[in-house]
């Protein structure tokens, strides 16, 4: 009997905590409709209100302070001008799409002296490395980290009518472009820089400029590449070639940014 009657104790009590769960349950659904039948009746309001006068408040308030500002009206002490404070803001200008501008590069007006491979004969590479002399001064001083456009120069062919002292060279562009990477003097006469080629469809990889040796005109040499020219004509290093320095006026016709 004794454990009939707790478990009867125990079921009523269950009973009892189901019946408590039950009725907070539905009293929270009663308070979830309720609230929703508010909000509806709230939206419905304000739909009918929207229906009678389409305009927002905000939109009434902006077109009332714009009648406003156009009135002569003296401001207070202390104060800014109401139609200052109330005029609305011009829109912003889309901004112009900024195109880069390519600058052209220096020139160099160049004989091609030779022409070695870059890599071994059977190699899968056929790129190669050109050798050439600068006889013509650039319109600047070329040094290092520069970024240059070689012309190659070709004699004109002699003619009866041509002038002893005119033009004998004309100029064509190539495609070697780059920026130079390094210096090294090769003897007392001549120095030389190394111009990295940039155009990628080109089967030059690099280019040997030779320039005439302590010409300020073609050059900035930095202070080691003089003290080594100088070094080398103390020693007595015989010089191995000389490039002749020419001028413009030899060459005919006109090159962009000469």
């Amino acid at each position: 009997m004794a454990g009939r009657s707790g478990n009867r104790r125990y079921w009523e009590r269950d009973k009892e905590s189901w019946q408590q769960t039950t009725t907070t349950s539905a009293n929270n659904y009663a308070d979830r409709q309720q609230v929703g039948a508010e909000t509806r009746v709230t939206q419905c309001r304000c739909d009918r209100e929207a229906e009678k006068d389409p305009k927002p408040q905000e939109t009434r308030e902006i077109e009332l302070k714009r009648k406003d500002a156009g009135k002569p009206t003296k401001p207070e002490a202390g104060q800014r001008n109401p139609a200052e404070r109330t005029s609305p803001t011009p829109p912003s200008l889309p901004l112009a799409r900024t195109h880069r501008v390519r600058m052209p590069l220096p020139i160099l007006l160049a004989k091609f002296r030779g022409r070695t491979p870059s890599y071994p004969r059977f190699g899968g590479r056929i790129l190669d490395v050109v050798y050439l002399d600068i006889p013509i001064p650039p319109p600047a001083p070329i040094q290092v980290g520069d970024q240059v456009q070689i012309y190659s120069l070709e004699r004109k062919k002699r003619t009866r009518t041509a002038q002893p002292n005119g033009p004998k060279y004309t100029a064509h562009a190539t495609d070697i472009r780059g920026t130079v990477m390094g210096i090294r003097a090769v003897d007392e006469e001549v120095i030389e820089m190394i111009l990295r080629n940039e155009d990628y469809l080109s089967t030059t990889e690099y280019a040997h400029l030779s320039f005439p040796n302590n010409n300020t005109a073609m050059t900035d040499n930095p202070w080691w590449v003089r003290i080594l020219g100088w070094a080398l004509k103390q020693l007595g290093a015989a010089p191995t070639r000389r490039i002749p320095v020419e001028g413009r006026e030899l060459v005919e016709g006109e090159v962009e940014g000469y």
